[in-house]
């Protein structure tokens, strides 16, 4: 996904990224960690009750402009190991390389609206369209 193409998934376009974050169907639900390379491990987004859509974490870094580490903590004493379970989504305050991608998923839990899947139809979200992000 970029900021000009337009995005075919689950039977819904978004003309950019914007769009598809401001969408209130669309809600972050995890983040599937790719410790060779972070850029490449994959945000896991719900779609009111029609999928779940994966992106590369590359399409969001764009997003963070703080400091990034570059030794891993994992293993430490001092790691939380939210990066091992991908519904964990809470900040990691341990100076990590990971820790920038968790920043990235505050900020992309602040722009998406929780949704509820349904197993029958419809959705119930937790925030109305018009509450600020």
């Amino acid at each position: 996904m970029t900021n000009s193409r337009p995005v075919l998934t689950v039977g819904f376009v978004w003309d950019n990224r914007e769009d598809f974050l401001n969408d209130n169907n669309v809600s972050i639900i995890g983040y599937r960690v790719h410790f060779q390379k972070l850029t490449a491990g994959l945000f896991l987004f719900n779609h009111s009750c029609h999928g779940t859509l994966s992106f590369e974490a590359n399409i969001f870094t764009d997003l963070y402009n703080g400091t990034i580490f570059h030794e891993h903590a994992i293993g430490s004493d001092d790691c939380p190991e939210y990066c091992l379970y991908e519904d964990i989504l809470d900040p990691c305050h341990v100076k990590c390389e990971c820790a920038f991608v968790r920043e990235i998923i505050q900020i992309l839990k602040g722009k998406t609206t929780p949704v509820m899947l349904c197993p029958m139809g419809g959705q119930k979200n937790d925030r109305p369209r018009n509450e600020s992000i």
